[in-house]
């Protein structure tokens, strides 16, 4: 399927993939609406409350203070924003006044599964991989104390496998998943650390990722202060076509069908 989905990123995303795209020292392509030419510049750095990328000075292929269109990939996703580009003998600068969108394949729309849909993701602590070694996240938990006290609280995440939890998703597409957590469970969810063979349960069928590398841990706002709550954004990897097409198709399904809810929802009105 070729249609383009482009979903608007809030502010607090905005800024964080701003920062990866420094961190990774990745590209960023610019070109003028309607043109061919595209020209690639290396991101050097990010004034986060300016909103301003600084990026190489190799040349200046636009006039100061011009309307640009702006590209750069990160985790195999492509994002896109149209921004004002500015130069001088010393840095070529690009304002993000106007909203940053992250592009996806239709197959790849986002699934809002809170509250309609009960979605779930199995993660193994018993071993997890971090650059390459395995980590005992069973142990961790344990040499924190945390781990005893996390299966009586969790509760319902517990499983018949004492080496399994699950944990609610929150939303969901075929590039990845965010989850909620909170202080028990991110003893057990760190930047960069990958497991291996997740399952993703919906109510009528199970489809396994092969690798769930996590790519952020940050703090969640929430209405309950007395409760510290985290959100985990998860990247699939390693997916096969067959698989990808597969949980496209799932995802779809429980779109039309919220569509349809809502739709009966207003038709009762």
């Amino acid at each position: 399927m070729s249609e383009i989905f482009f979903s608007q990123q809030n502010l607090p995303e905005t800024i964080s993939k701003l920062s990866q795209v420094v961190q990774s020292k990745s590209n960023v392509t610019l070109w003028l609406k309607g043109k061919k030419e595209k020209y690639n510049f290396r991101a050097l750095s990010f004034d986060k409350d300016k909103l301003e990328l600084t990026i190489d000075n190799t040349f200046s292929p636009f006039q100061p203070n011009s309307s640009v269109l702006c590209s750069f990939d990160l985790l195999g996703v492509t994002f896109f924003s149209e921004i004002i580009y500015s130069s001088n003998s010393s840095y070529n600068l690009l304002i993000f006044k106007n909203p940053l969108y992250k592009s996806e394949r239709r197959s790849s729309f986002r699934l809002l599964t809170f509250p309609h849909h009960q979605v779930w993701a199995f993660f193994d602590i018993e071993n997890a991989n971090e650059g390459g070694k395995i980590i005992d996240l069973k142990g961790r938990g344990s040499q924190t104390t945390l781990f005893k006290s996390f299966l009586k609280v969790i509760g319902d995440h517990q499983t018949a496998d004492q080496n399994k939890i699950k944990i609610r998703i929150q939303d969901l597409s075929t590039t990845g998943m965010a989850l909620e957590i909170s202080d028990l469970e991110a003893v057990y969810f760190d930047k960069g650390m990958s497991f291996h063979k997740v399952d993703i349960v919906f109510n009528d069928e199970t489809i396994q990722i092969p690798t769930a590398k996590i790519v952020y841990v940050v703090n969640y706002i929430s209405s309950d202060r007395a409760v510290k709550k985290y959100k985990v954004g998860i990247h699939f990897e390693n997916l096969t076509p067959s698989l990808d097409d597969k949980l496209g198709r799932k995802i779809n399904s429980l779109l039309r069908l919220t569509d349809a809810k809502k739709d009966f929802e207003i038709f009762l009105k």
